[in-house]
């Protein structure tokens, strides 16, 4: 089978030609291109190498760019987009299949323009769940809109004929189906290998107890929320955060955790390459924290699951779809009382935390890249 994958994630390619993505997808691609015979790649270009594209794809000899334009000035859009539908025409006739691993902003371009046999849509977020606020500030008013257009052009992608729609959480296979009338499969997404994945290993709490939060630093990821739960805490608690930030917002963050008399409890690491040195981060901690008010399915979780952490989080979008109370502890989302209570409660009662911690490592083993991937390909194959 030959594969041409979109996805909004932009690519990089250095002065050897070595191609840098972000680990979540070059992981995947790089697994995926060894049970294909020919893999291309439909993927923004970018002309600077930027932090989070911190993994190099094998280089193979059936691994293909064809890059899309990126940036420019927004009154251009119609050209780009024109410039995108034509590139799409163009190497489609080479390939069996499209993916779309989406939501993407050309998603509707690409899906229209590639003149593959057959096309299939990977959904890694629920769109049930992120809901912008409506506000007649530009920025605001811009995402709110962006985010309904995406919506009903993947509505219309639903009703295409023939067209396969995957979904890496059941539970998000429950949205698609109920929401759009759609008849889709479920396929995981993950970057932790198989080999990747240690023995299990019992904790104790250290003292000062670490709380750790990875991920994009947002406000939708329920960073706020955290800080003022350990504002509600003990002093004997202290949280890493562990993720890029833009430099406004992480100083509004650090004006609040001051207002709240928690400055010197909160560290801040900045964004960590995927790999060892991100994976001994869980390892260091007692407990993985993530009190997102909307997910896909996180790959934190499972690289938390990996590495034996406790995991606190919240029962939204993918993620009670893919793991259950006898495995994390879940609290309200934007409930900052509830956090702390249920940090408080993971950290106090070690016969549950290990008891948890040891089932979804244990359960981490069934959805691990390779079997990912696997299961991936034989729903495009069937």
């Amino acid at each position: 089978m030959k594969v041409l994958l979109h996805h909004h994630a932009g690519v990089f390619r250095d002065a050897e030609g070595s191609m840098h993505l972000p680990a979540f997808l070059g992981k995947w691609v790089d697994c995926m291109a060894e049970h294909v015979a020919q893999i291309g790649l439909l993927l923004p270009q970018t002309t600077e190498k930027q932090a989070h594209q911190d993994h190099v794809l094998t280089p193979r000899s059936n691994l293909h760019l064809h890059a899309l334009p990126t940036g420019g000035r927004r009154w251009d859009f119609f050209q780009r987009r024109r410039r995108i539908a034509q590139i799409c025409r163009e190497v489609s006739g080479d390939y069996d299949l499209l993916l779309v691993r989406g939501i993407t902003p050309r998603q509707w371009t690409v899906w229209q323009n590639c003149r593959t046999v057959r096309k299939a849509f990977l959904l890694v977020g629920s769109l049930r769940e992120n809901r912008p606020p409506f506000g007649w500030q530009p920025d605001v008013f811009f995402t709110w809109l962006m985010l309904r257009i995406r919506k009903m052009e993947f509505g219309k992608i639903c009703r295409q004929p023939g067209a396969l729609l995957l979904a890496n959480s059941p539970h998000l296979v429950t949205e698609l189906r109920v929401g759009q009338g759609a008849e889709p499969f479920f396929a995981s997404t993950n970057t932790i290998a198989g080999a990747q994945i240690p023995p299990f290993q019992f904790r104790e709490i250290h003292s000062p107890v670490r709380l750790l939060f990875t991920g994009r630093v947002v406000r939708d990821k329920g960073v706020e929320d955290l800080l003022h739960a350990l504002a509600l805490l003990p002093e004997t608690y202290t949280l890493r955060i562990v993720g890029g930030v833009a430099p406004k917002y992480q100083a509004y963050l650090n004006d609040m955790a001051s207002g709240l008399g928690i400055g010197k409890q909160v560290e801040w690491a900045g964004f960590i390459p995927f790999g060892e040195t991100l994976l001994a981060e869980y390892g260091r901690a007692d407990v993985y924290v993530l009190p997102s008010w909307h997910e896909g399915f996180p790959h934190s979780l499972w690289e938390a699951a990996a590495m034996s952490t406790p995991v606190l989080t919240t029962p939204v979008g993918g993620i009670p779809g893919l793991v259950d109370e006898s495995m994390v502890t879940f609290v309200r989302p934007r409930d900052p009382a509830d956090l702390a209570r249920g940090i408080e409660n993971v950290v106090k009662d070690q016969t549950e935390r290990h008891k948890k911690a040891a089932k979804l490592h244990a359960h981490s083993y069934h959805y691990h890249l390779e079997n990912g991937v696997k299961r991936l390909l034989e729903l495009m194959t069937a």
